[in-house]
């Protein structure tokens, strides 16, 4: 959802008290901007889209009286696929939904559809049931232009500097030239479409485990992706909506420059300068907001106790050794070039194990024809559902709130709810553990029901961090659950 910047046409409608009508004002391809504002550049339901375009929906809920609606928004891909989410708006407000493409596989060509409706009934302040008009989908005909691999040059490497304000390290500039971006999730590969198409990109990933994955990961190990300068395949570190896309800001260039970001879209950063130079290092952005940017001004710096009094004239080694030592960054002793080469080794590993281990998959379930065999498979998930504060609710528990972060409150508990996907009815016994803030583990058994919520929760008696694992003991293909939730 965005601002809206465009028609007022809408504002002359006629409607009775308990009378709600959708009205579609615009659809097409979408530039969204970083102030929450957007703009239609091609209204069309026949479209050229390209890696990072946007197509979507402009409407507004008409009504004589202000409610907070809760809307159904459904997208159907062209390979028969769906997905929805929900979103909360007020009537007479102009509202925007928009869609893109996670990554290249999900550049389909095709019919896709945008269907905007209520979710639930509405009735006003008599009890009455609000009548709702005009919930509408609309049919987008796509054409998708795949990206093609380009490398970086002098001058894009030159406009990186400028943005930045900094020099470029040597092995940094040789991986833009040779490869300008990589991503670290193997299986978004382009050549790994049709095995994801036939299993499923879970699927796929379990297939592909190494005994490497049980250790604990560094923090750099947990990237996603690594900029590309100039490129539409990959994350641009040339963003289009500028450095601050990167919770970053260029008054730190000259110390370290972005380029990459994990998950949770902390940035990696390599260190341009000083007694550091050409390391590899974490920025956290929950300490950007509040803590870090403050550096940037003189006037907020002395709230800070900084060893220095104006960034642009401190000394490189200064501010690096002061970020570090107030958690703001973590520095990893590893080069780019041997950091790449040793996680790229890893994942040509991978994928020569899930692409051999498809084919041995295949046979076990029925026939000659593969693709007979892989419909006839039951493959199995299981993934987190909901994590939080709990509170008792009869022989259960019910979430109270929600998040990786939540206030300690007496007879609450903390903890998460996790969900075995299956066809069977067959329960799935479970190795279960919680590392509580005071490092004491505690160890347990559960069985997990097929396609109910199951809850593994502790009382929330310490503040700290409780560490959640729950690993599926009869089950090799279904991946070890682990979930950190922080009670303050």
């Amino acid at each position: 959802m965005a601002n809206y910047t465009g028609k007022e046409a809408w504002k002359n409608f006629v409607l009775k008290d308990n009378e709600m009508e959708f009205r579609l004002l615009d659809a097409g391809k979408v530039k969204p901007y970083v102030d929450q504002t957007y703009e239609f550049v091609e209204t069309s339901r026949k479209l050229k889209m390209r890696r990072h375009d946007f197509f979507g929906l402009e409407f507004v809920l008409c009504s004589n009286t202000i409610y907070e609606v809760e809307l159904e928004v459904e997208v159907h891909f062209p390979d028969g696929t769906d997905e929805s989410m929900t979103m909360k708006i007020r009537n007479n407000v102009p509202q925007i939904v928009y869609q893109g493409f996670l990554h290249e596989q999900h550049m389909m060509d095709g019919e896709w559809m945008l269907r905007v409706k209520v979710k639930d009934r509405i009735y006003n302040a008599k009890g009455e049931e609000v009548s709702v008009y005009g919930d509408f989908q609309e049919e987008f005909k796509l054409k998708c232009i795949l990206p093609e691999m380009r490398l970086a040059t002098d001058n894009d490497i030159h406009d990186m500097e400028v943005m930045y304000n900094t020099k470029l390290n040597d092995d940094y500039k040789t991986f833009l030239k040779a490869q300008n971006g990589y991503n670290f999730k193997w299986w978004l590969h382009t050549d790994m479409i049709e095995q994801v198409r036939m299993v499923g990109d879970k699927e796929l990933r379990k297939s592909a485990k190494l005994p490497s994955d049980k250790k604990e990961k560094e923090w750099i190990d947990d990237v996603n992706e690594l900029f590309g300068a100039n490129t539409e395949k990959y994350k641009d570190v040339i963003s289009e909506y500028g450095p601050y896309n990167h919770f970053y800001d260029v008054a730190f260039g000259r110390f370290f420059y972005p380029i990459g970001k994990d998950g949770g879209g902390n940035p990696m950063v390599q260190i341009a300068a000083g007694k550091h130079k050409g390391k590899l290092g974490m920025l956290d952005h929950e300490t950007f907001y509040g803590g870090m940017e403050l550096l940037v001004d003189k006037e907020d710096i002395r709230q800070m106790d900084a060893p220095f009094d104006d960034l642009a004239n401190a000394n490189t080694d200064v501010v690096i050794d002061y970020c570090e030592e107030a958690g703001f960054l973590a520095i990893f002793e590893e080069s780019l070039s041997d950091y790449f080469a040793r996680r790229k080794a890893v994942i040509e590993e991978k994928k020569s194990i899930a692409k051999n281990a498809l084919q041995y998959m295949i046979p076990t379930e029925g026939g000659d024809d593969p693709l007979t065999a892989l419909n006839n498979m039951d493959f199995e998930e299981a993934e987190i559902k909901k994590m939080g504060s709990y509170a008792k609710d009869g022989d259960g528990y019910k979430l109270k709130e929600k998040g990786k972060k939540v206030k300690q409150d007496d007879g609450k508990f903390v903890g998460i709810q996790f969900k075995l996907k299956s066809s069977k009815n067959t329960p799935e016994r479970t190795a279960c553990s919680i590392t509580l803030p005071s490092g004491e583990t505690i160890k347990s058994e559960l069985m997990a029901q097929p396609n109910e919520l199951t809850a593994l929760v502790v009382p929330s008696s310490e503040k700290g961090e409780y560490v959640f694992k729950v690993k599926f003991a009869d089950h090799a293909y279904l991946e070890t659950l682990k979930q950190k939730i922080k009670v303050k």
